[in-house]
Formats: structure tokens, sequence, C-alpha cells
């Protein structure tokens, strides 16, 4: 397994001698083969880049691996960091009954207010029961 500094190392080679094929077309006239030997250094030196960033962006979350970093919570992962900073558990963001009919919804939003049916529910499920429950006149002045 090659390192960090490895790929690195072997990434500026390439793009040396990458820079250096520029160097002899700007001179020379290219034939097939000359071109056909660029395109695979330079698909190499992206293979290489592609692995470079992935090291470089530090350990992934195994919830959200391809998840933003939060620079501000030492580069771990954005959402998760998200969910510590409001109290939210994981667990409970992940039992939020999203299948729930948009009429038991609306009344748990009459009953509880829209904070206990989003924990509940989960807000994209309350923003569409409101929607569609938004001329119930029970509802609105329930919630109010």
């Amino acid at each position: 397994m090659t390192t960090i500094r490895q790929t690195i190392a072997d990434l500026a080679r390439l793009l040396h001698a990458v820079g250096a094929h520029g160097d002899h077309l700007a001179a020379f006239d290219p034939h097939p083969e000359q071109l056909d030997e660029i395109a695979a250094d330079l698909d190499q030196a992206r293979r290489l880049l592609t692995r470079a960033r992935a090291a470089l962006t530090g350990p992934r979350c195994p919830r959200h691996p391809g998840g933003p970093v939060d620079p501000t919570a030492g580069g771990t992962c954005l959402l998760c960091a998200t969910y510590r900073r409001r109290g939210q558990v994981q667990s409970e963001v992940q039992e939020q009954d999203v299948d729930a009919p948009l009429e038991v919804v609306a009344r748990t939003v009459a009953e509880y207010g829209q904070r206990e049916a989003m924990r509940r529910h989960g807000a994209r499920t309350v923003a569409r029961a409101l929607v569609h429950h938004r001329l119930d006149p029970a509802l609105t002045q329930e919630s109010a």
C-alpha cells in the first residue's frame, strides 16, 4: 500500500512528464503513438490525483460516506456534527415515521405543535402535511 507522500511524489513526477510532452508537441509534429502515450499519462495522473484527494479529505463517516466534512468540528462529518449540535441522536432521526398519513401528521401538529411533529415525522413530511391541509381551519386555529 502506498502512502500519501508516495502518491503525491508519483503525481508530481507524472505531471512533470506531461509537461515534457507539451514541450515536445510545441516543437515537433506529433505521431499517433505519442498522442496515445500522452493520453495514458493524463489518465494515470487523473487516477493519482483522485487517490491523493481522497487520502487528504480525512476519515469518512460510515453513515454518510460521501458527506461533507465539517472544518469547525475537526474534520468530522458535517451532517453528524449538525445532529450533535442540535442534541439530536442519530437514531432519533432514523426512527421518524415518514410514511405516516398526512392527516395523522396534521393532527400531531394541531395537538402537540410543529416541533414535536417534526421530531416524530420529519420536516419534509410535516411540510407536506401543512401544505396539504393549509385550508383546514381546525388545524390553523389549534396550532396557532
